[in-house]
């Protein structure tokens, strides 16, 4: 995961960083275009292979952009 690969680089040269935003924000378009909300976005639901691809994993609690009342008033969802 994401997490795991920053703690063995000890530091990501901004090539490499901006390498994976840009991978992650594009399949977060992805998702939105097709109408799915991910929920739970962070660095450990992000994997790295070996050729430095980008996968958004875990979408258990995402939600489609069309359902009516994805998240209640004062409800959190996601990771704390």
């Amino acid at each position: 995961d994401l997490k795991s690969f920053i703690h063995r680089a000890r530091q990501l040269t901004a090539g490499t960083a901006i390498n994976i935003a840009k991978q992650v924000c594009e399949g977060l378009a992805e998702a939105h275009r097709l109408g799915v909300i991910h929920r739970d976005l962070k660095p450990q639901n992000i994997m790295i292979d070996k050729e430095g691809n980008a996968r958004i994993m875990d979408f258990g609690i995402a939600r489609s952009l069309k359902a009516k009342g994805i998240t209640g008033a004062g409800v959190m969802v996601g990771t704390p």
